[in-house]
């Protein structure tokens, strides 16, 4: 065992160690294995670094501003609406998350399919009562299965079925001519995973369905509502025009957000209490609400709702929402909503007011302004900054997402995110310039800022990324992925007798390797190594190199294996063993499918 073996093995297991046992960040673990691997010279700086420049984490970089720019122009909530819906359990919301990604994955990247449903998995977890943790993972996983349906669905089909065309185009596949293998028509390239990879979706969303209740933690807890959470009464106005028009409470989902209660409505000179679900909105309605702060902010991002007691009346781009508690000095005290010049004075609008320890069913604009009381402004971002040292105010913060949503740019949004899927799908342009030229899109349509943009991209998710990518160039660079590759030609040469039971080793085999030194990795180190336990047998390659593909996508174990499972790691609140958990079962699943399908499409002779 050489050097560079050995510390890239304790790297390994010191890595594997802190994320199992510590709670260490896991961009900061990979980054100083990372620079560990370069200190003992088995990774130059340039090939640790040359992940951050692969395909992945330059794509997904660009693939946060287009989520983003969805999210501020409320494109996320309509598309969530339109494809998910709202189901009555957990199964139900799972299968509907999990569905349409597996099939989009099997024919677009399946990175820019995960990217694009975590905000919207976010949002709609939140508005089902449903804690994301139950639908992050889901969703990676779902995205794995689908890349399973054709040559497209990963990027690692692509790489073994290039491999194996260009072997078999050369003289060294001559003795698998002559058994009658070596070469594959166009529909076997495409189609040749769908035999054992639509079954194996069908089977392992089911799975996942039926059964993740249980092997899924709640490591993101629903919102807590308490007796002691801030409650704002907030008055909004159905806009004439609006989509909402002539829809029922409930059929509007202005009943499904968490801690929000619609007390009444007022409706010209008649005011309406104890408002049933079936009670249908007209033009100019007044709509008196209480609720928790995060469900007022997703109340403002409502299309066709506008704040009744005014706006700020600045341009959409620069209204933000903020939290002021008025102080004792304000010269404002004793006055009504109403009265108050707030807007004059301030350049700011009250949308909302929260006043401890009582509860209140009146219009807002009819309260009385007292010390403590905590306003919930719609004004800029700087009415904070100006207003920090104020002695009108004990404290000044602005809303997280608190953003007023651009409606009138959805349309644009929902475009220029129909124009980067058709360059992925067609390949007209290299899938980062067309992941990024729609980034650059979203900011040049004004669909979002600059400045929103840049704080929209996970620094944490690409340093992961990039990081783990540099790992697997170690375990290749010295020579332990060759070592463990021999160990299996050793152990396969013992069934010769069996060659389904060769061929689960090979699946088994590659998706383990795959979680260390990525599914492209293992994909190029067994693809010679398939090859040749093929001809050693004098067994037709082809049932090998589509198992190699079935497990070289099998990155259900851990969230280094693949780019989507890093993706969801942090915001699921996952540990390193909730993938395990999970991930066993498909993982069995996977290799009982292909091993059993796949000799029947492309017998071993």
């Amino acid at each position: 065992m050489t050097f560079a073996v050995l510390i890239t093995l304790l790297v390994l297991v010191l890595l594997i160690g802190f994320l199992l046992f510590t709670n260490a960040s896991t961009d900061v673990v990979i980054i100083g294995s990372l620079v560990l691997l370069m200190l003992f010279g088995v990774l130059t700086p340039i090939q640790a670094l040359s992940g951050f420049i692969e395909t992945g984490p330059l794509m997904i970089g660009g693939l946060f501003v287009v989520a983003a720019g969805l999210r501020e122009t409320g494109m996320v909530e309509r598309v969530a609406k339109l494809l998910l819906g709202r189901p009555n359990t957990l199964s139900g919301a799972q299968f509907r998350l999990m569905i349409p990604v597996s099939v989009l994955s099997g024919f677009m990247n399946t990175t820019a399919i995960v990217a694009m449903y975590l905000p919207i998995v976010s949002d709609w977890a939140k508005r089902i009562g449903v804690s994301s943790s139950k639908l992050y993972m889901p969703l990676s996983f779902s995205a794995i299965f689908g890349g399973q349906f054709s040559q497209l669905g990963t990027a690692t089909n692509l790489v073994i079925l290039g491999l194996y065309i260009k072997w078999s185009e050369s003289d060294q596949s001559n003795w698998a001519r002559e058994i009658g293998g070596g070469e594959l028509s166009s529909a076997a390239e495409f189609w040749g995973m769908t035999a054992s990879g639509i079954p194996a979706a069908i089977l392992g969303i089911s799975f996942i369905a039926l059964f993740s209740k249980w092997l899924l933690p709640d490591r993101v807890k629903q919102m807590d509502i308490t007796d002691e959470a801030r409650r704002y009464e907030v008055t909004m106005r159905v806009d004439p025009g609006a989509a909402l028009l002539g829809k029922t409470i409930e059929e509007a989902n202005l009943r499904s957000l968490p801690g929000l209660y619609l007390f009444g409505i007022e409706r010209g000179s008649t005011m309406l209490h104890a408002v049933g679900p079936d009670e249908c909105l007209q033009e100019n309605d007044l709509l008196h609400f209480a609720g928790v702060l995060e469900s007022v902010v997703d109340l403002t991002r409502i299309r066709g709702l506008t704040p009744a007691e005014g706006d700020s009346g600045l341009h959409q781009s620069r209204r933000v929402l903020v939290e002021a508690v008025v102080s004792a000095e304000a010269p404002f005290i004793g006055q009504t909503v109403k009265q108050c010049s707030f807007r004059t004075t301030y350049g700011a609008a009250i949308i909302g007011v929260f006043r401890s320890g009582e509860k209140r069913s009146g219009k807002i604009g009819n309260m009385t302004l007292e010390p403590g009381d905590t306003l919930l402004l719609d004004s800029s971002a700087g009415f904070a900054r100006l207003n920090k040292d104020s002695r009108d105010f004990y404290l000044v913060s602005t809303v997280e997402g608190g953003r007023v949503v651009r409606h009138d740019r959805a349309l644009i949004s929902g475009l220029i995110l129909l124009a980067m899927i058709i360059l992925l799908i067609t390949g007209w342009t290299d899938k980062v310039v067309a992941v990024w030229l729609a980034a650059m899109a979203m900011i040049g349509t004004r669909c979002l800022s600059g400045a929103i943009a840049r704080s929209a991209i996970n620094w944490q998710v690409l340093l992961t990324i990039g990081g783990a990518i540099g790992i697997g160039q170690a375990v290749q660079a010295s020579g332990l992925a060759k070592i463990g590759a021999t160990g299996l030609l050793d152990v396969v040469s013992t069934m010769a007798d069996s060659p389904r039971l060769i061929l689960a080793s090979v699946i088994l085999i590659t998706g383990f390797l795959a979680q260390f030194v990525t599914n492209y990795g293992a994909a190029t180190i067994m693809f010679a190594i398939v090859i040749l336990i093929a001809e050693t047998l004098g067994l037709r390659p082809e049932p090998f190199v589509f198992g190699l593909m079935a497990g070289a996508g099998c990155n259900f174990l851990t969230p280094i294996g693949y780019q989507t499972n890093l993706m969801v790691f942090g915001p699921g609140g996952y540990r390193f063993t909730d993938f395990m958990r999970l991930g066993i079962p498909l993982l069995v699943i996977v290799i009982f499918c292909a091993t059993l399908i796949i000799p029947l499409v492309f017998p071993f002779s």
